[in-house]
C-alpha cells in the first residue's frame, strides 16, 4: 500500500508540475514592460482586437459596458474623449514591496493610464503608460522608478529601480513581473470584451 502511494503521489506531483508549465507557456503576454515602457510582440506600441461586422458606435458602446467591469469607478477614471476614443486611469494596489531599509518596506501602488481607439470592425489597446509608481496611499510618495538616471534619484537604492540605466538590465524582476502580471491581466479583460459579444 504504501508503494502504491507513493507512486500515486509522484504522478500527483508530475501533473501538478506538467498542469502548471502548460499555464506558463500558454499564457497570453500582450505587453512587455521595458526601460522605454510597454512594448507589444514586433516592438509596436499597440495591440489590436477584431470585432467582426461592428460599427464604431456599436464597438463604443460594447466597450463603455464592459470597461466599467474592468476598471471599477472607485479605482479609475474613465473618459469618453470622442466618439471613437476612450482613456482611462486607474490605480492598481499592493502589488508587491520593495526592502526600505532597517527591517522595513514599501508597499507599492502603480497608477496607470490606458488609451483605447475605435475603427470599424476593431479597436486598438495603446500600450499602457505607468504615471506613478510608489506608495499612493501616503501623500503620493514616489518610491520607485522603472528607468531613471541614479544621478537624478540620489536618495533611490539599487532594488528602487526597476532597469538599470547604464545597461539597461533589470535590476528588480520581482517588481517587473508583478506589474507585467497585472496590466497583462486588465487587457486580457479588455480583449475579452470583444469576445464576450462576438454572437452579436
Amino acid at each position: 500500500r504504501k508503494n502504491c502511494l507513493k507512486i500515486f503521489m509522484k504522478k500527483l506531483f508530475l501533473l501538478a508540475i506538467l498542469t502548471f508549465l502548460f499555464l506558463i507557456t500558454n499564457a497570453q503576454k500582450y505587453f512587455e514592460l521595458t526601460p522605454d515602457g510597454f512594448k507589444a510582440s514586433n516592438n509596436k506600441e499597440f495591440i489590436v482586437v477584431d470585432a467582426p461586422n461592428m460599427s464604431p458606435s456599436a464597438i463604443y458602446n460594447m466597450l463603455e459596458t464592459g470597461l466599467i467591469s474592468v476598471f471599477p469607478p472607485a479605482h479609475s477614471t474613465l473618459n469618453k474623449e470622442t466618439d471613437t476614443r476612450f482613456s482611462i486611469t486607474s490605480v492598481a494596489r499592493e502589488l508587491f514591496r520593495i526592502n526600505a531599509g532597517l527591517g522595513m518596506q514599501y508597499i507599492m501602488d502603480m497608477e496607470f493610464n490606458v488609451v483605447i481607439d475605435i475603427k470599424e470592425g476593431k479597436y486598438r489597446i495603446v500600450a499602457p503608460t505607468i504615471s506613478h509608481l510608489g506608495t499612493l496611499a501616503n501623500y503620493r510618495i514616489s518610491r520607485m522608478v522603472v528607468y531613471g538616471d541614479p544621478k537624478v534619484y540620489k536618495d533611490y537604492r539599487k532594488n528602487q529601480f526597476i532597469f538599470n540605466f547604464k545597461d539597461r538590465t533589470i535590476q528588480n524582476n520581482e517588481a517587473k513581473t508583478a506589474i507585467e502580471n497585472y496590466i497583462n491581466n486588465v487587457v486580457k479583460k479588455i480583449v475579452n470584451i470583444s469576445k464576450a459579444n462576438e454572437d452579436w
